[in-house]
């Protein structure tokens, strides 16, 4: 067993409705709860990690995924509208509460899909004003610089380290 990468638990490089969402957030790694490993081993769960692979589902409307995006949306929109408008992903596809090995997690073939992924199809898109992207967490490994915004609609804001930010986002 890793310690930063508990077994058992169902793999979330991104959530909610990433092939249309209107707004996508950019983080590191997926956080761990006991919830995810409760959820890894149900059927509920299982299912939903299937459907949620199509980029079509949004985020569920129960457990501390909700708490989460709650929290670094709430002063733009109200959760029922955030679940459907905003996606999140991540570098990491793995669970973890603290990564500490970060030359690891992006040599992983998941991670570098991920940002081969948001940096040829995602990030065109928003800088041409298609979508929104924020960069909330590790500007520079996914290619950004923090302070900067690209384009039109692709930003990388000062932000703490849980990925909050007190300050707009102003196009």
């Amino acid at each position: 067993m890793n310690p930063n990468f508990p077994d058992g638990l169902l793999p979330a490089c991104y959530g909610g409705k990433l092939k249309t969402a209107p707004v996508v957030f950019l983080f590191l790694s997926p956080g761990y709860s006991a919830f995810d490993l409760e959820d890894a081993q149900s059927e509920e769960g299982k299912d939903y990690c299937l459907r949620r692979w199509s980029g079509e589902e949004p985020f569920r409307d129960y457990g501390p995924g909700k708490a989460w995006l709650l929290s670094r949306t709430k002063s733009y929109a109200s959760y029922e509208i955030a679940r459907h408008s905003v996606a999140t992903l991540n570098i990491g596809a793995y669970h973890s509460k603290d990564v500490k090995d970060y030359a690891s997690l992006l040599a992983l073939p998941s991670s570098r899909i991920s940002l081969s992924w948001a940096q040829y199809v995602l990030f065109p898109q928003a800088e041409c004003g298609e979508r929104i992207v924020v960069c909330m967490r590790s500007a520079a490994y996914w290619g950004l610089e923090t302070g900067l915004h690209y384009g039109k609609s692709l930003f990388a804001p000062q932000v703490s380290r849980s990925g909050r930010t007190a300050i707009g986002i102003a196009a």
